[in-house]
């Protein structure tokens, strides 16, 4: 079983946490929503199994947690529901609904069943053939996200899951933020101090997030490099003994080329890798959509063809790519 933040990811065993759940969320139900169990917590509270007895669909439901009932928390618990609201994607799993009942705030989004891309890094590295369509179905999400304004700010491997029919899901926008400017320049900013924060993943964060804080959609670019990076090479790019070593090399821009680690790996493909990891954000793909459409012209031989309600999903997710980036729109959340 993995749970990330607000979304379920059910891939196995459920893991007992009935104790945190008597602590935490002592209920049964939560407006027309019954809850079957706990799958796990995220950092805002509890993610429950759940039952929507009107359209009678299983979904997962995510109550913010009894300590985390104070103003701000609550602000932010919602900021995250509405930013949700926005985003109506194949690759970025579904807000079905938000609300407060008793004084407990909720979310209910669909219920995903797959494994993560971090479970399937266990098993070792995945070839190109596998990469490529998986880094294009993310780059087509992350799309979506940053033409409503949306910077997930935590894109890696235990954020991604797979589907059994090879859909990639975007989870967990719990530190997500909307960017200031309405204006399509402010995609492609990276001087705009949004928060003084350094919320997200030490690894996968971008140098830039590093130094000062900003964040725009070439941070979470510089991320989906990374995660490109270790599912080529079962490794991330700026290993390291040391913690602080690591942060050292990616300041510096200093990593092992793919093709060093692989040989196997298309230089067509190490050359879009490196491309999206460089460490000044100027010289990084300043879109998703541009890397999209240059992971899908390398056509690697191998890759599998999509079939079926696959691909029909996917040529919808390419269709919205494509559309997305003529939107002038960027709305941050209140």
């Amino acid at each position: 079983m993995y749970v990330s933040g607000q979304f379920a990811v059910v891939s196995g065993k459920a893991t007992r946490l009935e104790t945190f759940m008597a602590t935490v969320a002592p209920r049964k139900s939560i407006s027309h929503y019954r809850l079957d169990g706990l799958l796990g917590q995220g950092n805002m509270g509890v993610v429950c199994r759940g039952y929507d007895k009107q359209l009678r669909r299983p979904v997962a439901v995510k109550l913010l947690a009894a300590n985390r009932l104070d103003p701000a928390s609550r602000r932010r618990f919602r900021g995250e529901a509405r930013l949700l609201s926005l985003l109506h994607h194949p690759n970025i799993a579904t807000l079905h609904d938000f609300g407060e009942e008793d004084g407990v705030d909720y979310l209910v989004m669909e219920l995903v069943i797959g494994h993560t891309i971090q479970e399937r890094l266990k098993a070792g590295a995945l070839p190109a053939s596998e990469v490529v369509p998986l880094g294009v179905q993310l780059m087509r999400g992350l799309a979506e996200a940053h033409a409503s304004g949306i910077v997930h700010r935590d894109i890696k491997p235990s954020n991604l899951c797979v589907t059994p029919d090879g859909l990639l899901k975007i989870l967990d926008f719990g530190i997500a933020i909307g960017l200031p400017r309405s204006s399509p320049a402010a995609t492609t900013r990276s001087d705009v101090r949004l928060f003084p924060d350094f919320a997200g993943t030490l690894g996968y964060m971008a140098p830039e997030r590093l130094r000062d804080g900003a964040a725009d959609a070439r941070t979470d670019l510089f991320s989906a490099g990374v995660v490109l990076y270790e599912m080529l090479c079962g490794q991330r790019p700026y290993a390291a003994a040391q913690p602080v070593r690591s942060l050292e090399l990616m300041l510096l821009g200093r990593l092992v080329r793919p093709r060093q680690i692989v040989s196997t790996v298309p230089r067509a493909l190490e050359r879009v890798i490196l491309a999206a990891l460089q460490s000044d954000p100027d010289r990084r793909y300043q879109c998703a959509a541009d890397l999209a459409r240059d992971l899908e012209r390398l056509q690697l031989p191998g890759t599998p063809r999509c079939r079926g309600w696959f691909a029909r999903a996917l040529q919808f997710s390419r269709q919205l790519g494509r559309a997305a980036f003529s939107r002038s729109l960027v709305v941050r959340p209140d």
